[in-house]
C-alpha cells in the first residue's frame, strides 16, 4: 500500500514539475535559415523608407490640421504608423502612391452621372418618366389584358371547383 501511495505522490510531484516548467517556457519558435534574394534584402530597406515618408507626410501642416478636426491625436497617428508591420506600411503607401490629388472626386462625379442616367432610362422604359424622348416605355398589363391570352386554349386545363 506504502508503495502505491509513494508511486501516486511521485506522479502528482512529475506531472506539477511538468505543468509549471511547461507554463513557464512559453511558445517555443521554430527558427529557418535560407537564401534571400537582393530584391527581399532591398526590401527592407524601403520599408523603412516608405515608413519615414508616411511619417513626413503625418507631419505636414495641413494633415495636421485634418487629423485635427477629425478628432485623432497627432502622437496616436504617429505611433501607429510606427507600430504598423512591413506588409501595412507597403500596402498603405503603395495606395497613397497610386491615388493622385483629386482622383476619387472625378471617379466620384462620374459615378453619380452613370446611375443617375442609368435610373433615368430605367424609369422612362417602365413608362414612370419622360426624360429620353427617343425612349418608347414598354406597354403595361391593363386588368382587360391580364386574363389568359386567345392563342392559349384554356379546355386542356380541368376546372377546379
Amino acid at each position: 500500500m506504502t508503495h502505491s501511495l509513494l508511486s501516486s505522490s511521485l506522479r502528482l510531484l512529475l506531472c506539477s514539475f511538468l505543468v509549471a516548467s511547461a507554463a513557464t517556457l512559453g511558445p517555443v519558435y521554430q527558427v529557418r535559415a535560407e537564401r534571400i534574394a537582393t530584391d527581399q534584402a532591398l526590401s527592407g530597406a524601403s520599408v523603412e523608407s516608405e515608413r519615414a515618408e508616411l511619417i513626413a507626410w503625418l507631419e505636414r501642416e495641413e494633415m495636421r490640421t485634418q487629423l485635427e478636426a477629425l478628432g485623432v491625436d497627432y502622437t496616436e497617428a504617429q505611433s501607429r504608423v510606427r507600430s504598423l508591420s512591413d506588409a501595412e506600411v507597403h500596402q498603405v503607401y503603395d495606395r497613397l502612391a497610386q491615388t493622385p490629388a483629386g482622383a476619387d472626386f472625378v471617379g466620384l462625379v462620374v459615378g453619380i452621372i452613370v446611375v443617375t442616367v442609368a435610373v433615368f432610362l430605367f424609369t422612362d422604359l417602365l413608362g414612370y418618366t419622360d426624360v429620353f424622348p427617343f425612349i418608347n416605355p414598354l406597354p403595361r398589363a391593363s386588368a382587360s389584358n391580364a386574363a389568359a391570352p386567345a392563342d392559349v386554349d384554356v379546355s386542356a386545363y380541368p376546372e377546379s371547383n
